[in-house]
């Protein structure tokens, strides 16, 4: 996910721009309330770009936010399994957190 973010702001290698110092520290379980506590708007509604949060310790990248109620995510580690994965999600199986500018 933070290389990901990292390629979305123009850095694609060191010094990076997101760690998990100054991103969200941690499992991802912690993202969503750590977004909150800085300020960093997060909605029900996806945008292209942002992480898509869900309670189970997990997050992805939002791929595309699709016309029939769907959003494609990229991920890794989706079922403990340690590899990448695309996948179409409904809407509503997330929350949004909007990348901070």
């Amino acid at each position: 996910m933070a290389w990901r973010l990292n390629r979305d702001a123009g850095s694609t290698g060191a010094p990076w721009r997101w760690d998990w110092g100054n991103l969200a520290s941690g499992s991802a379980w912690v993202w969503a309330d750590e977004w909150a506590a800085k300020g960093w708007p997060t909605s029900n509604d996806p945008v292209v770009g942002a992480v898509a949060w869900f309670p189970y310790n997990h997050v992805a990248y939002v791929q595309s936010v699709n016309g029939d109620g769907t959003v494609t995510i990229e991920e890794y580690n989706w079922n403990s399994d340690h590899s990448y994965h695309v996948r179409t999600i409904p809407i509503g199986d997330a929350l949004y957190l909007y990348p901070p500018a």
